[in-house]
């Protein structure tokens, strides 16, 4: 085939003198076999063996600011966490598998954008959901925490960001600085950067970049992006990290990130809805 890999379809089962299992999509290229869930399922297995497994939460959605409130821009969205697990064993027997739902927008309010949900693959350690974007004073401003932190809101020029979780993401932008009309949104975490950090600029935060993975088809697929920062009256907004990560909007515009990737949304301002994150992903392969 032209792409190097077959789609064999939900539930197929493998039977190649190694490990043996059922569950998701599975998809068959030069030396692997591997099965994609975008949902919570079981991934059953039949003969022991050795797996890699990538497990990716669901990313945080952007905060958003009412249209009455001069002088403040949401910030982007926490990608989720991310994990790789090389080499693992697996016996017999059903795994539960856990997909983080992406977190929501928040449209027409002032409030920070949800958080995504946790994945997990068995007993592995659990995959934290990004953190939502801030938005202003009272709900309040600064980015939260999550597998990559939100980035901080604006409202005057100040704005704290959100944590990212060591080990799967990093932190979101924060704000230092008023840039009046523009008041600029914070960038969401994303897997391998920070979200872009505002000062005395007319220029919103990026949100961070994604993360890298060969698992589910040999090629190489970015995840886990953050999401960009939102403008108040003018500027540039944000763009979102590569990987998947929703732009930030000024008045309207702002996007949800990209499906099945647990990336974040982008911040929205003047009472126009900000972006919703994405639902993470589960990917385990083995060498056939």
């Amino acid at each position: 085939m032209s792409f190097g890999y077959q789609v064999l379809g939900f539930g197929s089962v493998i039977s190649t003198g190694g490990t043996e299992a059922t569950g998701g999509t599975v998809v068959d290229y030069t030396g692997f076999r591997s099965h994609t869930f975008q949902s919570s399922g079981t991934f059953a297995v039949q003969k022991a063996g050795l797996v890699d497994i990538y497990v990716v939460a669901g990313g945080a959605g952007g905060g958003g600011n009412a249209s009455n409130n001069a002088g403040s821009g949401g910030g982007g969205g926490g990608a989720g966490g991310s994990l790789e697990f090389v080499g693992t064993s697996v016996v017999a027997g059903n795994y539960t598998v856990t997909i983080g739902g992406g977190g929501a927008e928040r449209g027409g309010g002032a409030y920070r954008g949800g958080n995504g949900g946790n994945s997990r693959f068995g007993s592995l350690t659990t995959c934290i959901g990004g953190g939502g974007g801030g938005a202003q004073p009272g709900y309040p401003i600064a980015g939260l925490s999550g597998g990559c932190g939100g980035g901080a809101g604006n409202y005057n020029g100040s704005g704290s960001a959100g944590s990212g979780t060591s080990g799967q993401g990093n932190d979101g932008g924060g704000n230092a600085g008023y840039a009046a009309p523009n008041y600029p949104g914070a960038g969401g975490g994303g897997k391998t950067a920070a979200g872009q950090s505002v000062g005395y600029t007319f220029a919103a935060g990026a949100g961070g970049q994604g993360g890298g993975n060969t698992f589910r088809t040999g090629s190489n697929e970015t995840r886990a992006g953050g999401g960009g920062g939102s403008t108040y009256n003018g500027g540039t907004i944000g763009g979102g990290g590569d990987g998947g990560g929703g732009r930030g909007g000024n008045g309207g515009g702002a996007t949800a990130a990209t499906a099945y990737t647990g990336s974040g949304g982008g911040g929205g301002a003047q009472g126009a809805a900000a972006g919703a994150g994405a639902g993470g992903i589960v990917i385990i392969r083995y060498a056939v």
